[in-house]
């Protein structure tokens, strides 16, 4: 088997939640060797609650368990192939165990509101004197520089922030929010993107690179209906729902059972006649009113209750899979369940079976690339708290057993949460 590309690359990752975590897991896909970093009184937020509170539905079974904090689907989803430690970089010596830790690594990537890393005597500066070639990758919020850097964020108010959340809803409605806080996805995207681009800018200086990334200007990025329209015409874009500003139909519709729905998207007259083929050429397809993309577009709330009314009588895989055939872009609209079980997902082994030792077995999102048979990918289940304390300051480190039980005595490492004093985001 060959190599993955970033084996022998080593990231020390000091992220939480969401943005940061799917930064390094893309890269641990890569190959690369990502330790998360977190301490016995502030945990990754998304390993939930210490102790017996917390929303159920995120644990198996809807159970908690004696360590919830391993236990949590969100963490667990989101922080496989990692080895993880803790370690309390507010203390001195937990500190300049970090610092040995970077000497080693090649990159370094947080998630920490603008100025904590310098708050730790840990900025770029003090980073790139411990290791000259170190890559740090920053994504606060609203990134480090601005009249905002210091800012609380949080995917949905980033939503809010970018100009996103103005583009959803419906026509006189309210803005809506995702729901997802999507702002981390992108961002985080960003980041393995950003940290890719570092290591190939070493490879050619054999500099050090430091990447402040904003997620709020990720997120911003995505946003060009609503800065192009403003300035084409000096209005805001209207909020739109379902529909599209220049095609129909366009939308979700629904179809037999409950709540069950298909997109459907026609964008030319040539898609048009494929749609009127495949519904029969029912006589409403046949109306004036429908004989062009614009006159379409300008009747598309009747059409839309005509294609509905065809829709509606079907299950929506059959609706899918009939307008594909005639070359119309279909897309049933799957559930958590039909995901696991849809014939296309399965027939790509896209879901990948893990067992952890607190949660069990279960499926979880593949990886979404592939670099074919000749690359091995090892999967392994997210790290339980502090399990690879053993492995990344003995072996990796050649710290002696007596000092790694007199850091766990003083809680500067550990594998259990001090509840205490636990700090969360």
């Amino acid at each position: 088997m060959a190599q993955l590309p970033l084996e022998g690359i080593r990231i020390v990752d000091l992220t939480s939640i969401w943005a940061g975590p799917w930064a390094t897991q893309l890269s641990a896909y890569l190959g690369t060797e990502v330790i998360k970093i977190e301490s016995v009184t502030r945990m990754d937020p998304w390993r939930g609650p210490s102790g017996k509170t917390g929303p159920k539905h995120r644990y198996p079974d809807g159970e908690r368990g004696e360590e919830p904090y391993n236990r949590d689907a969100f963490f667990n989803t989101l922080n496989r192939n990692k080895l993880g430690v803790t370690l309390d970089l507010t203390k001195p010596e937990g500190k300049e165990i970090f610092c040995r830790l970077v000497k080693i690594s090649d990159v370094v990537l947080e998630n920490f509101r603008s100025g904590q890393m310098e708050k730790f005597g840990l900025g770029w500066e003090d980073l790139s004197k411990i290791n000259p070639a170190i890559i740090m990758v920053s994504l606060p919020g609203y990134g480090n520089t601005g009249p905002y850097k210091n800012f609380l964020a949080w995917g949905p108010v980033l939503e809010a922030v970018s100009g996103m959340a103005a583009l959803v809803g419906y026509k006189d409605g309210p803005p809506i929010l995702s729901g997802n806080a999507y702002v981390d996805a992108i961002s985080g995207a960003a980041a393995c993107a950003a940290t890719l681009t570092a290591l190939f800018s070493r490879k050619r200086s054999g500099k050090g690179v430091y990447v402040d990334l904003s997620q709020l200007e990720a997120a911003t990025t995505f946003v060009g209906p609503l800065l192009i329209g403003y300035q084409f015409k000096r209005t805001v874009s209207a909020r739109k729902g379902n529909s599209s500003d220049i095609f129909a139909p366009y939308g979700c519709y629904r179809c037999k059972g409950e709540d069950q729905w298909v997109a459907i998207s026609v964008e030319t007259d040539d898609q048009w006649k494929r749609f009127c083929h495949a519904v029969g050429d029912a006589p409403w397809t046949k109306s004036e009113k429908f004989g062009s993309a614009l006159e379409r577009w300008a009747n598309r709330e009747e059409l839309d209750t005509l294609v509905e009314s065809w829709t509606q009588e079907k299950d929506k895989y059959e609706v899918m899979n009939t307008l594909q055939r005639e070359g119309v872009c279909a897309g049933a609209l799957l559930t958590a369940r039909e995901l696991m079980e849809d014939p296309h997902f399965v027939a790509q082994n896209f879901f990948v079976s893990l067992s952890h030792p607190s949660v069990g077995e279960r499926r979880y999102p593949g990886i979404p690339f592939s670099f074919g048979d000749d690359y091995g990918m090892e999967w392994k289940p997210a790290p339980r708290l502090g399990e690879y304390n053993h492995y990344v300051f003995h072996e990796l480190l050649g710290m002696e057993e007596d000092e790694l039980q007199r850091l766990t005595d003083q809680g500067i490492i550990g594998t259990k949460p001090d509840p205490l004093k636990q700090v969360y985001g």
